[in-house]
């Protein structure tokens, strides 16, 4: 069995780590030192991934949003829509 982490995963787990820090403390709150030692890589690899910090902030923000966009749900949807009858 393989036990390798895939890139995508890694990717995923960084977005992960870095989202938690930007709510908790911001955007100057995001090291690349700290999230590597909180995923448990290289800082180089967190590079890898997200050449700048501004790449990594901005695919923080957006994981974020279709987060809570995926929590919402479907406007649309009655089930979406607790307690309001159509």
């Amino acid at each position: 069995m393989n036990s390798a982490v895939s890139p995508d995963d890694t990717r995923e787990r960084i977005l992960s780590v870095a989202t938690d820090m930007l709510r908790n403390g911001g955007y100057h709150a995001v090291s690349y030192r700290d999230v590597a030692a909180a995923v448990g890589i290289k800082a180089a690899s967190v590079h890898y991934h997200f050449p700048s910090k501004p790449e990594l902030g901005a695919a923080a923000v957006a994981r974020y949003g279709q987060l809570v966009m995926d929590a919402l749900g479907d406007p649309l949807e009655e089930s979406s829509l607790p307690g309001v009858l159509f």
